[in-house]
C-alpha cells in the first residue's frame, strides 16, 4: 500500500516504547518473540511416511530461527510440535501427529506467544502511563 510507511511506522513503535521507557532488554525480548511468532508460520510438516509427521527442509530452516528467538532447542522443539505425550501409571508415551495435527500445534503455541507477549505489553504500557515501571 503506498500510503504505508513500515520502516517509519517501525521507528515510531520503538520511539514509543522507548518513551514509555521500556529498557533495551525489554524491547529487544518483544522484537524477538514476534519474529519467532512469524517463523512459526514458515514450518511446514510434511508425513514421516509412517503415522507421524516431521519438518519439511524449509521448516528445519524455520525451526533454526525459532529454536534461536525463544532460546529452545530445535530438536526438542521439533518434537513437542510434532507429538503428543500422554501418561497413565505413571508411564509416560509420545504419540506422533500427523501433519495436520502438527499444524494444529504449531498454531496453538503460536497463539499462546503471541498472547503472553500481548497481555505483558499491556501490563507493561498501564505501568508506565501509571507511573509505576516495572
Amino acid at each position: 500500500v503506498d500510503s504505508i510507511d513500515d520502516r517509519e511506522d517501525f521507528d515510531v513503535m520503538l520511539q514509543s516504547m522507548t518513551d514509555l521507557n521500556f529498557s533495551k532488554i525489554e524491547i529487544e525480548w518483544v522484537l524477538q518473540q514476534t519474529a519467532a511468532v512469524l517463523h512459526l508460520g514458515n514450518t511446514i510438516f510434511v508425513s514421516d511416511g509412517q503415522e507421524g509427521s516431521r519438518l519439511s527442509s524449509s521448516g528445519m530452516v524455520a525451526m533454526k530461527w525459532i529454536s534461536q528467538l525463544l532460546q529452545v532447542d530445535a530438536k526438542a522443539l521439533e518434537f513437542a510440535l510434532t507429538h503428543r505425550s500422554i501418561e497413565v501409571r505413571n508411564v509416560k508415551t509420545d504419540i506422533p501427529l500427523s501433519p495436520d495435527a502438527a499444524i494444529d500445534s504449531r498454531n496453538a503455541l503460536s497463539k499462546s506467544i503471541y498472547g503472553l507477549v500481548f497481555d505483558w505489553l499491556v501490563k507493561r504500557v498501564n505501568s508506565s502511563l501509571n507511573g509505576t515501571d516495572r
